[in-house]
C-alpha cells in the first residue's frame, strides 16, 4: 500500500515499518487506511484458521528531514534523520494507548487539502516522550468498522467538548460528558 500511494519504505525496525511520502499527506493517510483494510481481510482469514486477530497502529507526522548515508567504512546504509521521524514514531506508539488504528499530528492534519474527505476526531493535546512541546493529535476513523465509525461520529461533539472541559480543569463537567460518551461508545 505504501508504494501504491507514492511512498517509499525507509526501513523495517522490529515489527515496525518506516515509510516516507514526499508529496502530499493524503498519500500517507490513504496508505494507512488501506493497510488497515488489508489487516481486516487478513484477520478474516486468520479467524477461519482459529488464529487470533492481529492489530497494527499507524502514526503519521509531516516535517523536514535529512536523507542520507550513515555508517562507517565497513557498513553503510541510507536512512532519514529528523525530529519529524521521531515524532511520527511516538505518535504510532500512542495508537496502543488510545485504542486507535491511525493517529496523525496537527501538522499533518493542517496540510491535508480537504480534511472532510476523511472521518476524524480530535483526540487532544499531549506531550510525547522526549518532547517538551505539546502535540495535538487526531484519529482517522475511515478504517473503523461501520459500527465503530457510527458510534464515534455520533459522540464526536460530546467527546471534543469533554476534552475541552478537561483541559480547562472543569473536571466534574468533563466526567459527565465522558460518561455520556461511554454509554454510547
Amino acid at each position: 500500500q505504501v508504494y501504491k500511494h507514492n511512498g517509499d519504505i525507509d526501513k523495517y525496525i522490529g515489527d515496525a515499518v518506516m515509510a516516507l511520502f514526499s508529496h502530499f499527506p493524503e498519500q500517507a493517510v490513504n496508505a494507512a487506511i488501506e493497510m488497515q483494510q488489508k489487516v481486516k481481510e487478513y484477520n478474516n482469514y486468520r479467524i477461519t484458521k482459529k488464529h487470533p486477530a492481529i492489530n497494527i497502529g499507524v502514526g503519521i507526522h509531516i516535517g523536514k528531514l535529512m536523507l542520507g548515508i550513515i555508517g562507517e567504512e565497513e557498513r553503510m546504509q541510507g536512512t532519514v534523520i529528523s525530529d519529524a521521524v521521531n515524532l511520527a514514531q511516538r505518535i504510532e506508539e500512542m495508537t496502543k494507548r488510545y485504542g486507535a488504528k491511525i493517529i496523525i499530528s496537527k501538522d499533518t492534519f493542517m496540510k491535508i487539502e480537504d480534511p472532510n474527505n476523511y472521518h476524524y476526531r480530535f483526540l487532544g493535546i499531549t506531550t510525547v516522550k522526549g518532547k517538551q512541546k505539546p502535540t495535538s493529535i487526531f484519529e482517522i476513523l475511515n478504517s473503523d468498522s461501520e459500527e465503530q465509525l457510527e458510534s464515534k461520529l455520533s459522540t464526536k461533539d460530546d467527546f471534543e467538548v469533554a476534552l475541552y472541559l478537561y483541559k480547562y480543569n472543569e473536571f466534574k463537567e468533563a466526567i459527565q460528558k465522558f460518561t455520556e460518551v461511554l454509554k454510547i461508545n
